[in-house]
């Protein structure tokens, strides 16, 4: 049974309000811009990149906290983990390239570039979890199924959350 309030729930609750704190801006996607709460803004890209600076160090927290890893466990871990992060980031920095591609074109897309947008954007979270796949076994050969699916399950939780984040910033196609 799970019981609202407990583990990961309480952590994940945690990391929800501290993006959604940091993000309560208004888009303007025809500038390529976010307007901060203060009135200041700053551009799509600089805006995503702060957000996903400021994710992965909660992130660590959260996987230190929730993990359960003990210290040769955490000896393991965390060189795989590292590894993981930087791969996965390159993913992501493709992601961050076709968000600014869409935002450059949204008002006027033609179909050949809702295409191209649309094919890069599937062709990028297929390779994302063909990474997720090969450092689940990764994980599971040098610790175990367990402690892999844990991170996992973390790890697709804040990733769900930030893409719900930059999402939620982009208009609909025109």
């Amino acid at each position: 049974m799970v019981r609202l309030g407990t583990g990961i729930g309480i952590v994940m609750w945690m990391l929800f309000v501290g993006v959604f704190a940091f993000a309560q801006e208004q888009a303007d996607p025809e500038q390529g811009q976010v307007v901060l709460p203060d009135g200041q803004s700053m551009s799509m890209k600089t805006y995503i990149e702060l957000m996903r600076t400021n994710l992965r160090t909660q992130k660590k927290q959260i996987l230190s906290q929730s993990m359960g890893l003990d210290e040769a466990q955490e000896k393991v871990f965390w060189p795989i983990y590292n590894d993981y992060e930087h791969d996965f980031s390159k993913l992501t920095d493709r992601g961050v390239d076709i968000v600014m591609e869409y935002a450059k074109h949204y008002e006027n897309m033609t179909d050949e570039t809702a295409k191209d947008i649309m094919d890069r954007t599937l062709a990028n979270q297929t390779e994302k979890i063909k990474l997720r796949k090969e450092y689940a076994q990764k994980m599971e050969r040098a610790l175990s199924a367990r402690v892999a699916a844990r991170f996992f399950q973390i790890d697709a939780v804040v990733n769900k959350m930030v893409e719900l984040q930059i999402d939620s910033k982009l208009p609909l196609i025109k």
